[in-house]
């Protein structure tokens, strides 16, 4: 489970060409694997921003495919409405995960890079691909929730991976 024994936030944005991003998804995973979500397209509303918010509050742990932008656009979507909580102690980048878990996978005989067509150095979509989890399958340059979902697919896949290798 993504968590473990704790609730966690898996959080995604999809970029637009302006600081503010055209949507955003949040969906709060407890320890049982119970998921509520909460998305949104910009702008914000300030429901949608203070259901964002709620799911967010608490979590001592923050996921995302880009963690870093995607937090701060989500952030920045959501504090335009007067919100203004958004506090976690650790940010999980998936993508980072999956190009290291590729390289290391590859290190290890795993594949090679004339089987796969890919060289490194991998870049997050090819790093999933390899390790079996294609983010086409989830729209996930088309939406934040379809981001969001790719996220928790490959986390879950990289746990599988790292359960099975031990």
């Amino acid at each position: 489970m993504i968590g473990g024994d704790r609730s966690c936030c898996v959080v995604a944005a999809i970029p637009s060409n302006y600081s503010y991003p055209k949507s955003v998804a949040v969906a709060r995973i407890e320890p049982d694997g119970t998921q509520r979500w909460a998305s949104a397209d910009i702008p914000v509303s300030e429901l949608e921003a203070e259901k964002i918010a709620y799911l967010v509050e608490g979590v001592d742990v923050v996921v995302g495919m880009h963690i870093e932008e995607d937090s701060r656009l989500a952030y920045r979507s959501c504090a335009g409405r007067g919100v203004v909580k958004w506090r976690f102690t650790r940010a999980v980048d998936v993508g980072s995960m999956a190009v290291g878990y590729a390289h290391a996978l590859r290190q290890r005989g795993v594949f090679s890079s004339a089987r796969s067509g890919m060289e490194p150095p991998y870049d997050p979509e090819s790093a999933s691909r390899l390790i079996g989890v294609d983010p086409t399958r989830y729209d996930a340059h088309l939406t934040a929730a379809g981001r969001a979902r790719w996220t928790i697919a490959l986390w879950t896949r990289i746990v599988d991976l790292n359960r099975t290798d031990t």
